[in-house]
């Protein structure tokens, strides 16, 4: 656990951080999406202007085509990145070690963040054993586990696709172990959701079973709308603290 957390906030650049019956809302999503490469106007009247696309965090992660549990192709970067605010963790069906308590906690905390009226963060669950988990199977998970998508929730979507995509999107997003041999292992995979604002150039990456009023109260935290980091070569990695 300690790798995969170390080495997500080292990628994303971010230091300080505190570990602190309705279907996929595919009209949620493309709602969400409508925002992409505009300025945004936050409930404090900020006017936020999104930081140009090579000097963002998210310049970072994979360009994949992906396959949600709907069945539907999705561009990961393009359809759910891009200028949104996003929390995206990585898991597998038939794990019986740190899956399900991620999958708990993070649908306690959308529960949480739908009762103080947030609905406009995207949650993503991506499948690292997408040979077996079929846009059925996740579909399936998701109903075994009472994960519905309904008006005034974030949408919450499961995705999969191929195996070389779905390595090449979890270790862009600095999701990885250093020992090639850990990394393989998927019953040995780090449970860690990383979540962020591209329009403010916001992120971090943070245990997901920590208790779920930290990890909610840090995403608001993360996530909200305030003036974008621009990183610059005197002050490249901005703590996420400030």
């Amino acid at each position: 656990m300690k790798r995969y957390v170390s080495f997500a906030l080292f990628v994303l650049g971010i230091a300080g951080c505190s570990f602190a019956a309705y279907r996929l809302g595919s009209n949620r999503v493309e709602q969400l999406a409508s925002t992409s490469g505009s300025d945004l106007v936050s409930n404090q009247g900020l006017v936020v202007t999104p930081p140009p696309v090579g000097n963002r965090r998210s310049d970072k992660f994979a360009k994949v085509n992906l396959t949600t549990h709907e069945g539907k192709p999705i561009r990961f970067y393009e359809d759910l990145a891009k200028d949104k605010k996003i929390a995206v963790n990585f898991m597998y069906t038939v794990c019986k070690g740190i899956c399900p308590g991620m999958t708990a906690n993070i649908k306690k905390v959308r529960e949480d963040l739908a009762k103080e009226g947030v609905d406009d963060i995207c949650f993503v669950s991506v499948s690292i054993e997408p040979d077996k988990d079929t846009p059925e199977r996740l579909a399936a998970y998701m109903e075994v586990n009472g994960i519905e998508n309904k008006p005034g929730m974030c949408p919450w979507i499961f995705l999969t696709g191929d195996i070389q995509d779905i390595d090449h999107l979890r270790k862009s997003m600095g999701v990885y172990d250093l020992d090639p041999a850990i990394d393989e292992d998927r019953t040995q995979h780090g449970g860690i959701l990383t979540f962020g604002n591209d329009r403010t150039n916001w992120w971090c990456a943070s245990p997901a079973l920590q208790p779920t009023q930290k990890l909610k109260d840090v995403i608001l935290r993360i996530t909200r709308e305030r003036a974008p980091i621009r990183p610059s070569v005197s002050n490249p990695l901005p703590l996420a603290s400030r």
